[in-house]
């Protein structure tokens, strides 16, 4: 685990995840004031997705939460939930962790596609390595979640 430059908690595996969606989408990654547009954002604060209704009735730790990767493949306002994807890098959690984790993924369900990448099925791209295996784990997570990542192609 590390801290970014923002002050960000940087788990297990995220890094790695981050380098092998840019590289194969394509996506260029963009700060957070440029969101919606489409490109690939880290840490992204969950007040940029969420409406204001959702945020008046959560709990201080929720409004506070970021979603560890979301991508913006396309600006498609007939169906929007293909082109938003938001990807949790899950390594290791308790039961208070896994609780609020089920509320922020309830909420993003109404907004968005959801990946979730666990440990336990990821070890190589959790070591933080960019190689084939790691893609490879990438690439049956999404499978797994039924997400396709449409500027990927064939490769989900």
């Amino acid at each position: 685990m590390r801290v970014d430059m923002f002050g960000n908690l940087i788990g297990e595996g995220e890094d790695a995840t981050f380098e092998i969606l840019k590289e194969m989408s394509g996506l260029s990654e963009n700060p957070h004031t440029y969101f919606p547009k489409i490109g690939i954002y880290r840490q992204l604060p969950v007040s940029y997705v969420y409406d204001n209704e959702q945020m008046k009735y959560l709990a201080e730790f929720h409004k506070k939460s970021s979603i560890d990767i979301f991508l913006v493949t396309a600006e498609d306002e007939y169906n929007p939930r293909l082109c938003k994807i938001a990807v949790r890098v899950e390594g290791k959690k308790g039961d208070l962790k896994m609780q609020r984790q089920g509320v922020q993924k309830w909420l993003l369900s109404k907004w968005c596609q959801i990946v979730d990448i666990h440990k336990r099925n990821c070890p190589e791209l959790f070591k933080d390595k960019v190689n084939e295996k790691s893609r490879q784990e990438l690439v049956s997570s999404f499978r797994e979640s039924r997400v396709e990542l449409p500027c990927l192609g064939e490769m989900v």
